[in-house]
């Protein structure tokens, strides 16, 4: 991972859950409620499931690191790759290329969920 992704995870991390929830919210608001309900599965399905060390599963809310990992990091075109020959096009493809979660949605040409069921129903009723 880059030095520069590094950094901007790190300092998601430090954001509050309900500031990393917002910015979740921006991107792609069917996460929260995928979010939501994982957390709601571990507090009220998994009651008779036991930790490794023998206590009850409760509850499990995520952390702000699998929260940050969620969170699309923006593309900045930088000048010095432009003044070295790479078209702010190429470097788009580079930032896609490296993190595997993005570059599958680019692939797929995912969407949110609401919107790819609502293109599904309209594509079987005409």
């Amino acid at each position: 991972m880059l030095a520069k992704t590094k950094e901007f995870r790190k300092q998601l991390e430090a954001l509050s859950k309900e500031d990393l929830i917002e910015i979740i919210q921006s991107q792609n608001p069917e996460y929260v409620k995928q979010i939501n309900r994982i957390e709601w599965v571990f507090k009220n399905k998994l009651i008779h499931l036991n930790w490794q060390d023998g206590s009850p599963v409760l509850e499990r809310p995520m952390t702000n690191r699998e929260l940050a990992l969620l969170v699309d990091e923006p593309f900045e075109v930088d000048n010095a790759l432009l003044n070295s020959g790479l078209s702010a096009e190429i470097q788009r493809q580079i930032h896609i290329a490296k993190d595997p979660c993005r570059w599958a949605k680019y692939f797929l040409r995912s969407r949110n969920k609401s919107l790819s069921n609502f293109n599904i129903k309209r594509s079987i009723t005409t």
